[in-house]
């Protein structure tokens, strides 16, 4: 806060100098000391009559700081399209052979990404030329890689029961202990001994670390986050990709595809 007070002195001082070609003029023109304390106390008493403009500062900084994240953001994707697109175990719903990619990196234990399971059946359902793929982003804790371990293992088992399994543990209102899991793969119709055993298969482990790693790289902020792109983008190309970086709808999302279809 006093940083910015000092920079709004600073444009207050400026101006004033401007205002005044007789000053501007003079290079060695300086205010005094005891005109600065002047100048700064009118900004003082200013901003506590009308402490709105404070906020509308600190909002445009913070959107500001959102536009080079995201700019950040977007060109670590460029550099690494291969594992954000395309990664070897990647779970893949809807079209896999889609033109279009959506990514969604979420966890288990993440309420918003709960509220977006809807959103993501609609969405899926409305593209059938849509290539979706689902990344955990394990920001929740112990509970969240369990649940993350099981739906990667019932992916493998099959890929079809992949998608009620992944909403039934997003949905639980009890918490994602390794018997909660279990329960809801049996309700499932998911053998639970051979997903015991597949939970733990070290190319699970290595994917969800792969995975963190990745996350933290594209410096996301939290889940759910989105990325949009062509499904077959080299490294370093200039398309166009749509980052969302955190909570969304289904009207968003679909606003950015369209936009995406249209380029092709």
């Amino acid at each position: 806060m006093n940083k910015f007070l000092i920079g709004l002195c600073g444009l207050l001082t400026l101006s004033l100098i401007l205002a005044q070609p007789s000053i501007a003029k003079d290079s060695k023109a300086v205010f005094t000391k005891e005109q600065v304390n002047s100048i700064e106390t009118i900004v003082h008493s200013y901003l506590i009559a009308h402490p709105e403009v404070l906020k509308e500062a600190a909002n445009a900084l913070q959107r500001q700081q959102m536009i080079e994240m995201q700019k950040k953001t977007i060109d670590v994707v460029r550099k690494n399209t291969e594992q954000v697109l395309r990664a070897q175990d990647d779970i893949i719903l809807g079209n896999k052979n889609g033109k279009i990619t959506l990514v969604q990196f979420f966890d288990y234990q993440c309420p918003y990404c709960s509220q977006m399971v809807p959103d993501m059946n609609n969405i899926i359902k409305k593209n059938p030329n849509l290539r979706v793929v689902f990344k955990d982003f394990i920001i929740h804790g112990a509970n969240s890689k369990l649940a993350a371990m099981a739906a990667m293992a019932v992916y493998k088992i099959d890929p079809s029961k992949y998608i009620a399994f992944h909403d039934a543990l997003l949905d639980s209102k009890q918490p994602l202990t390794s018997d909660n899991i279990l329960n809801l793969a049996k309700q499932q119709g998911i053998p639970t001994k051979q997903l015991k055993t597949l939970m733990n298969d070290p190319n699970i482990l290595k994917t969800l670390k792969d995975n963190f790693q990745l996350s933290i790289q594209l410096q996301l902020i939290g889940t759910p986050s989105f990325i949009i792109a062509k499904t077959d983008m080299p490294n370093d190309s200039q398309d166009q990709i749509y980052l969302i970086p955190g909570m969304t709808n289904e009207a968003e999302i679909q606003q950015e595809l369209d936009a995406l279809k249209q380029q092709q």
